[in-house]
Order: C-alpha cells, then structure tokens, then sequence
C-alpha cells in the first residue's frame, strides 16, 4: 500500500516527519492569522525575526530539570507573551465586562496611553530604565561574546556590538527591542553573533544566553512593574480576585443553564 494524502502522493519520506512537518505548517498559518499577533507580524517587516532560533528559545527548558511547576509557568508565559494575551488590563476588561470601567483604561505611570501587551516596556517614564538596564545586558554579552568567539581576534567584537540596532537607544517600541520583549530572536541578534561564532551548537547557545539575560533583566521586571501598578489600581476600585471567581461561576451557570432547558437540544428517544 502506498500511503497518499488528499489524492496527492506517493509520501516518500517518513510518515511521522512528513506529519510533523505538515502540523508545524498548520500551526505557523494560525499564528499568522491570529488577529492578536497582528501588531508582532507589523513590527517584523521592519525587523525580521529569526523563527527558527525563536522555536528553540520559547520551548527551552528553563531550569535544567526535565519537567517541574516552574519550567511549565515560564514557557507559559514566554508563549502569553509572545501572542500578546498577558492578563493587561484591557483583556481583564474584555473578559469581566461587569467589573471593569467601560471605556479605555490608561496606564497608570504615564496616564497617557492605553495599556495593553504592546505598552509593556514602552511607557514613557519607563524608557529611562529600559535603556540602562539594556547597556547592562551589552556589557555581559560583548564579554561574552569576545569569549565565546572562533574567529580571528583582529575583527573588534565591541566595535560590532555597538553599532548593532539591537543596543541603539529605545525611544519608541519601533526597535529591535520590541521582538526580544515578546519572546522572538530577531535575525540582526542572529547575523551579529555568526559573525563571531561559527559553530553552530556555540551560536545557538549564545542566543539562548542573550535571551535568558534579557528575560531575567528585562522582561520580567517590567511585567511584575506592570502588575504591581495595576493590583493597586484594582485594589483601589475593590476588584478583587474573589470577585474574579465569582463572575466566572456565575457566567458560566448563566451560559449553560439555557442549553438544558431548551426541549430542542434533549436526546429524542423516540
């Protein structure tokens, strides 16, 4: 028998690898058209993401333990990060409709813009900190980098490094920094390092290390900064997680209370 899919084949190669392949495809194009992401994919004609080094940083295992309650919370929120649906505000107000302000919620530290998962990192009277820490981050991996490299020493590694966009000053989320904030590997990281590394397994152990400085230094801070601020604007409104709770009890009983009751929807036992 010569296995085939939708009338077309033979499939020559491997029956697992090729399905692999053919749900790695299915699930990139709904990644595409997630409307969620839509300010991502905007931003990545500008800075084109290396997706290949994206898929091994977003699925690495986070504290060197086969499976564990925190690795799982990191890659949960690596993966809420990157398709924008961390719990900001304006989520919150979308799904508990009843508890929260209609209307726009502003951030409370610029009380300027809106917030949401693109203004994390972003607020005006954040940048100042966003740039520090980010010159910080550069020290260790020009360090690193210099280290870690194979190629001849006449090339000025730091030279490089501080001409790369990725280290340039952040004004507005129209930078590199946006794509590394919401869990991608942008490619100029990737073209910077394979100028220095050219071993593979080297290089993709440099990015992991770029990645995970960013992530301890960068993006977590802020987001717990976001949370803090946006507890105690909830706590000053008396939305409280119990209130949370109850709502979705009760708009779950209120949903599907209705499916029982209709005569339509029971079984016919005639």
């Amino acid at each position: 028998m010569v296995p085939t899919f939708n009338l077309n084949g033979p499939l020559e190669k491997d029956l697992r690898k090729w399905s692999k392949n053919t749900l790695e495809c299915y699930n990139m194009l709904s990644t595409i058209n997630n409307s969620s992401n839509a300010y991502l994919f905007n931003k990545a004609r500008t800075h084109p993401i290396d997706w290949h080094n994206t898929f091994l940083w977003i699925k690495c295992n986070n504290d060197n333990t086969i499976c564990s309650n925190l690795n799982d919370k990191i890659t949960g929120f690596k993966i809420k990060s990157f398709n924008h649906t961390l719990p900001t505000s304006d989520l919150q107000q979308r799904n508990y409709p009843n508890l929260f302000p209609p209307g726009p919620i502003n951030c409370t530290a610029c009380n300027n813009l809106v917030i949401n998962n693109a203004h994390i990192g972003f607020c005006p009277t954040h940048l100042t900190t966003l740039n520090n820490s980010l010159q910080h981050i550069k020290e260790a991996f020009t360090l690193r980098l210099i280290n870690t490299s194979d190629v001849p020493s006449s090339m000025d590694i730091k030279a490089w490094v501080e001409r790369s966009p990725i280290f340039s000053p952040v004004t507005n989320d129209d930078h590199p920094v946006y794509l590394i904030l919401h869990q991608c590997v942008p490619s100029t990281l990737t073209s910077l390092i394979k100028m220095f590394i050219k071993n593979t397994k080297n290089r993709q152990s440099m990015i992991i290390f770029f990645m995970e400085l960013f992530f301890k230094d960068i993006t977590r801070p802020f987001w717990k900064l976001h949370s803090s601020l946006m507890h105690a604007w909830k706590k000053a409104r008396n939305i409280t997680r119990k209130k949370k709770v109850k709502y979705r009890k009760k708009n779950k009983k209120g949903i599907s209370a209705p499916a029982s009751d209709n005569p339509t929807n029971q079984l016919s036992t005639s």
